[in-house]
């Protein structure tokens, strides 16, 4: 049955419903954007920094490729990884470690160049940089499917021929803890 202007009730639902979800999207939106701007808000300087920093970081543990082993293989301890990376368009040797005595993650880059031009591939003067600086605690350990056992499974250390299915990366600060799992795609 139509009203005087020629819409049914039905019609009248339909619009009211379409309405309504295009309100709760609106609202939403709205809602997440503002509580991501307060958190951005109410951390300090540093903090950004620190977060922008690990941001990169995951980025390049997630980029993480196999290069000839000889050169520059992927490998890693709870505190220490090294990773081939493509950085300004090479190919470099990253490596991730954490010095308690300077309560940092130091990160290095070594060209490949240098390393094949070095005695045995070893590179040259490591020359660290803090990173990360306020790091209380730093760990990494790294996921794989273990085919012994079918099943996966962490481990601390990881000098395989092949990259692991995930790595957890965990960084604890004076006042807060960072976890998070960084699946590497090429693995």
């Amino acid at each position: 049955m139509k009203n005087k202007a020629g819409v049914t009730f039905v019609e009248m639902l339909l619009a009211a419903s379409i309405f309504a979800v295009a309100g709760l999207a609106i609202y939403t939106t709205f809602s997440s954007g503002m509580k991501t701007w307060r958190k951005a808000k109410d951390l300090s300087l540093k903090s950004r920094g620190q977060t922008l920093k690990i941001e990169k970081m995951k980025r390049e543990l997630r980029q993480a490729f196999l290069f000839r082993k000889d050169e520059i293989a992927f490998s890693g301890t709870k505190v220490k990884i090294n990773l081939p990376a493509i950085i300004d368009s090479k190919v470099n040797r990253l490596t991730y470690s954490f010095d308690p005595g300077q309560n940092a993650i130091l990160r290095n880059t070594e060209k490949l160049e240098d390393i094949l031009a070095s005695p045995e591939g070893q590179g040259g003067l490591m020359t660290d940089t803090p990173y990360i600086s306020g790091v209380k605690e730093f760990n990494l350990a790294y996921f794989y499917l273990d085919t012994q056992k079918s099943a996966y499974a962490w481990k601390d250390d990881w000098q395989e021929d092949y990259l692991p299915t995930a790595m957890r990366l965990n960084i604890g600060f004076e006042d807060e803890k960072y976890s998070e799992t960084i699946f590497i795609p090429s693995a």
